[in-house]
């Protein structure tokens, strides 16, 4: 998407302030409560490849900063939209 107002504007510097810290360089700085998504320790790019293989497919609010209500929230407003293209 776009930056279209402040509050998109706001929104991104919210979360890019998780993942631009100086806690980032440290080894045991995760960013989600589960310790699923870290930054990989420097190596070779085989073994970034393979961390980045055994993330999820679709990536949980939690990642972002948000609630796990915004799942929802999403879920819901593409099927709303699905049922307005098929009914269109």
């Amino acid at each position: 998407g776009r930056v279209t107002d402040v509050w998109d504007k706001r929104s991104i510097s919210s979360i890019l302030r998780k993942y631009f810290c100086p806690k980032l360089v440290k080894d045991d700085f995760t960013f989600t409560d589960d310790k699923l998504y870290f930054a990989p320790p420097e190596g070779d790019i085989f073994a970034v490849r393979e961390y980045i293989r055994q993330l999820p497919v679709e990536d949980i609010p939690d990642v972002f900063g948000l609630h796990s209500n915004a799942a929802i929230t999403f879920q819901q407003k593409e099927s709303r939209a699905l049922i307005a293209s098929i009914v269109e």
